[in-house]
């Protein structure tokens, strides 16, 4: 079992606290200063370079995403990938970022960008730049670069102890978290539902435009979250994304498409709403959550034609 870190949130404390924790590698001096002569007109934040200098070869909450932009070839800019996609860069333009005064720390998959800009702070706001859900700089004007660090690490650390708990099956667990909204079997249709639902025909699929729509509903729904843009950069991991349909090859497909059987479920500690895809049929649950896709349907195409209660929960068989 690793720790939680509950200090002060700065990254100095932070470190201090991580390097007897977990294993990390960093930037040598060198590698750093590439950084560096990258932005001749403004200093690194001291945050990040002591972030750099302590993990920015390695910090094993963002394995898997490209934060280690000083390969053999030396410093690489993210920035690159923004500048290929005429949509993207319109973005990074509306915002008033440029390579200038801008820094992307971390691209996850090469379609999320997160940057803060220079000059503005030891310890930057930070901004997420993503085609699929747009934000604009109040939704980050309070989250922090050292945030985001101590928080990536926080949530690492939590799933990691559920992991490795011989007590605890992570998997078993969100199995548990789909049986307390609908029965849930692979040969069963309809499915049972333990919460009250609205249900709804599909009229036409907005594949496309669904995470767009979808993002502001969210973030009204996840009470008690400190920030919005925390929600998005939190990986999904305090909002359980479920997506177990495959395609005709019994592959997880490169895209999400909502309209697809058994398409996805949300959960945010005890507070559980959601959308659910069953024998082409949306069911949409949390009362607050039914109110906004209400409101939406004709955006999402989809049509209300019946609303549910819950059914009883069946009891516990004995031994």
């Amino acid at each position: 079992m690793i720790p939680l870190y509950t200090g002060k949130r700065d990254i100095y404390s932070f470190l201090e606290f991580y390097k007897n924790v977990e294993e990390s590698k960093g930037l040598s001096h060198d590698e750093i200063q590439l950084i560096k002569n990258a932005y001749p007109n403004h200093e690194l934040p001291s945050q990040y370079v002591a972030f750099l200098e302590a993990a920015g070869r390695e910090f094993k909450p963002w394995v898997g995403s490209d934060y280690s932009i000083v390969d053999s070839e030396g410093y690489f800019n993210m920035a690159r990938h923004i500048h290929n996609d005429e949509d993207l860069e319109e973005l990074y333009e509306k915002y008033g970022f440029s390579d200038e005064n801008s820094c992307i720390f971390l691209s996850h998959q090469g379609y999320a960008f997160y940057i803060f800009k220079l000059g503005e702070s030891d310890n930057p706001n930070i901004f997420c730049l993503d085609l699929n859900c747009e934000y604009d700089g109040n939704d980050s004007s309070s989250y922090t670069f050292a945030d985001y660090v101590i928080d990536s690490y926080n949530e690492y650390a939590h799933f990691k102890n559920e992991d490795e708990n011989p007590w605890s099956d992570a998997s078993l667990g969100w199995y548990e978290e789909i049986r307390y909204v609908c029965s849930y079997h692979e040969e069963e249709k309809p499915l049972t539902f333990y919460v009250d639902y609205d249900c709804y025909s599909i009229k036409k699929e907005n594949v496309s435009g669904f995470i767009k729509l979808l993002a502001p509903i969210l973030f009204e729904c996840f009470e008690g979250i400190k920030n919005k843009i925390y929600v998005y950069l939190s990986n999904n991991r305090n909002a359980f994304w479920y997506k177990p349909h495959l395609d005709e090859k019994f592959e997880t497909p490169t895209f999400f498409n909502a309209y697809k059987d058994r398409s996805f479920l949300w959960r945010l500690q005890n507070a559980k709403f959601g959308w659910v895809v069953n024998e082409g049929k949306v069911y949409i649950f949390g009362e607050k959550f039914r109110k906004l896709i209400e409101a939406k349907s004709d955006d999402f195409g989809i049509v209300k034609i019946a609303s549910g209660k819950a059914a009883e929960r069946p009891k516990p068989q004995g031994n």
